[in-house]
């Protein structure tokens, strides 16, 4: 899992910002955007779109400010 100091940054930079690259645990890799107060995670290689409702539900699933 990522450092908790990674973990914090992102919390920071995805409550000022709504647009972030980012990075999973996994090896993807991801544009994040802000839609309708959902966190939309789209994967740079396959497009496939992942959906979090909250900052802390996407960090426990391995992504992370790139």
């Amino acid at each position: 899992m990522w450092s908790d100091e990674l973990k914090e940054l992102t919390r920071e930079m995805l409550l000022k910002m709504p647009m972030a690259m980012m990075k999973n645990i996994d090896s993807l890799y991801g544009v994040l955007i802000l839609v309708d107060n959902k966190y939309v995670i789209t994967d740079r290689t396959s497009d496939d779109k992942y959906i979090f409702d909250s900052i802390d539900e996407l960090i426990e699933s391995g992504w992370a400010v790139d």
